[in-house]
């Protein structure tokens, strides 16, 4: 392998476990979110509620995909890789929708 190409890998592995992480908490964040919510009935805001699932679910997306691209990076599957970046690619193209709409 090239040098460049080992800088590449460890950058995006880098990248990638940053991204994991934060996925990890948000994904905790809002899960600590809804058992302390659930606990304390004499709150009225349901639009807390829906901030907290939110959360959770892209947490835990964020943490999927995360995943997948560590491991790909690491075991260097070209699999992995590739579904990692059909995933980004998915998720970018919802995001320019969602602007464009």
């Amino acid at each position: 392998k090239q040098w460049y190409q080992r800088r590449v890998a460890i950058t995006a592995g880098v990248f990638n476990f940053i991204f994991w992480a934060l996925g990890g908490t948000l994904l905790v964040l809002g899960i600590y979110l809804k058992i302390e919510y659930d606990a304390l009935d004499d709150i009225s805001n349901d639009n807390f509620g829906n901030w907290m699932y939110g959360l959770i679910i892209v947490g835990a997306v964020i943490f999927v995909i995360s995943f997948m691209g560590c491991c790909g990076t690491l075991l260097q599957s070209n699999n992995l890789l590739m579904m990692y970046f059909m995933l980004l690619l998915v998720l970018v193209l919802a995001q320019v929708g969602c602007c464009v709409w």
